[in-house]
C-alpha cells in the first residue's frame, strides 16, 4: 500500500501529531507485542531504542495521514548506520471492540520484506 500510493515521496499529506491525538491508538499487551515481534529480542532493545528517538518534549515525532487517520508515519534512525533514517508506516483497523488489526511497513531491508 505504501509503495502503491506513493507515500514515500509525498511529504505534504502528513500532519504532526500530539500526544492527545493518539487516544484511540491500540494499546498492546506484552504477549501481543511478543507475538508481533516473534520473540523478545526487539522488546529487550526497545527501552534504549526509545530513549534514542525521543524529541525534546519526550515524545516520538509521529505524523498522521491527512485523509486516512488510521495511518501513522514515524521516522527512525537505523540501529546499524547512524546516518541512515527509515520511515515506518503503521495502519490500524478495529474489527471489533477487542481486536485490532495492525499492519506495518518499513523502508529498511527487513521491514520491506514483511
Amino acid at each position: 500500500m505504501v509503495e502503491e500510493k506513493g507515500w514515500m515521496r509525498k511529504k505534504a499529506i502528513w500532519t504532526k501529531l500530539t500526544d492527545t491525538d493518539l487516544q484511540d491508538f491500540p494499546r498492546l499487551t506484552w504477549d501481543e507485542l511478543r507475538q508481533l515481534t516473534i520473540g523478545i529480542y526487539q522488546l529487550k532493545q526497545s527501552q534504549s531504542y526509545t530513549q534514542e528517538h525521543l524529541n525534546e518534549e519526550g515524545m516520538y515525532s509521529i505524523y498522521i495521514h491527512r485523509e486516512d487517520d488510521s495511518v501513522l508515519r514515524v521516522q527512525l534512525r537505523s540501529r546499524h548506520t547512524s546516518s541512515k533514517n527509515y520511515n515506518i508506516w503503521i495502519k490500524t483497523e478495529r474489527s471489533n471492540i477487542s481486536h485490532t488489526n495492525i499492519q506495518w511497513y518499513c523502508q529498511c531491508k527487513v521491514g520491506a520484506r514483511v
